[in-house]
């Protein structure tokens, strides 16, 4: 006899990721009549994945009122004498998944409408990278928000997590890897948050550089950890990590500590460890963390 609970997810599973609409219609009504019967990842996914405005804004109210719930159940554990701007996050998360899920939408269907071969395209990559990146912000919001993992290629994520077309970094594997796959169990949004800010500092720092502008990114697997070293120039002489978060500094100018802030609250969600220290010119940045 056949689980009616596995079918029903299989049916749920298929109708989601069908490519007819209607199909799809019938799913968001069936899981907006059932809002506690569908996992809060599996409406993440489906709203990274839904094209049609009206589907996703009913996948986003269920998935608001899911949080709700989780919110309202982790209070009774919290100390009521919070300062009164918490009260204002879980709204605020659920604000910006509403705002910018439909417009993500919009340039999905015109993606597929414009693009020929759409879900292999870069564009549907880039897509989904922002896609990823809101889920990220909107976890970093919320305390106590569940990580989505995913066992990854660590080289794979590094390379796709590159923001500038115009040029790209040495990619450089360390010898005692000896052509072995370096594969990590993490939260993939909250990583690109991470490095894209870690890229970016990098690249910012090197353009102000006359000559020399090379970046170095390496890696490796160590026992069950993994670490992970952006190497490129800056104009100064020294640095360290307590020099950042005290002064708000980085290696480019102008920076008011934004990026260094989110790479510290990405890297305590992930339960990860990073140094930054410039030495010679030379600014490097080492992130650690386990495997899995």
């Amino acid at each position: 006899m056949s689980d009616p609970l596995n079918s029903q997810s299989e049916w749920l599973d298929d109708s989601l990721n069908s490519d007819s609409p209607s199909a799809r219609l019938r799913a968001a009504a069936w899981i907006k009549a059932n809002p506690e019967d569908v996992p809060v990842r599996v409406l993440i996914r489906a709203m990274q994945n839904e094209s049609v405005p009206q589907i996703r804004q009913v996948l986003n109210d269920v998935l608001a009122a899911r949080e709700s719930l989780s919110n309202a159940t982790q209070s009774d554990s919290v100390s009521q004498e919070l300062p009164s701007s918490r009260g204002s996050v879980p709204e605020l998360a659920r604000l910006i998944r509403h705002e910018l899920s439909p417009p993500v939408g919009w340039i999905r269907k015109a993606g597929s409408r414009e693009v020929s071969d759409f879900k292999r395209s870069a564009t549907n990559d880039a897509i989904n990278r922002l896609e990823r990146r809101i889920d990220a912000l909107v976890a970093l919001i919320r305390e106590g928000s569940d990580l989505d993992l995913t066992e990854c290629s660590l080289e794979h994520t590094l390379r796709d997590c590159w923001p500038d077309l115009t040029a790209t970094p040495s990619f450089v594997p360390a010898p005692d890897l000896a052509g072995r796959p370096a594969m990590i169990l993490t939260d993939i949004g909250l990583l690109e948050v991470l490095l894209a800010n870690v890229y970016q500092n990098a690249i910012d720092a090197s353009l102000e550089m006359e000559e020399g502008r090379s970046i170095e990114v390496s890696w490796s697997i160590v026992g069950e950890r993994f670490w992970v070293r952006v190497s490129n120039p800056f104009a100064g002489k020294q640095f360290d990590v307590e020099d950042v978060e005290t002064t708000g500094i980085s290696t480019k100018s102008g920076h008011q500590g934004i990026g260094l802030a989110l790479i510290k609250t990405a890297s305590e969600k992930l339960g990860y460890g990073f140094k930054i220290a410039g030495r010679s010119g030379v600014a490097t940045f080492i992130l650690t963390g386990k495997r899995n």
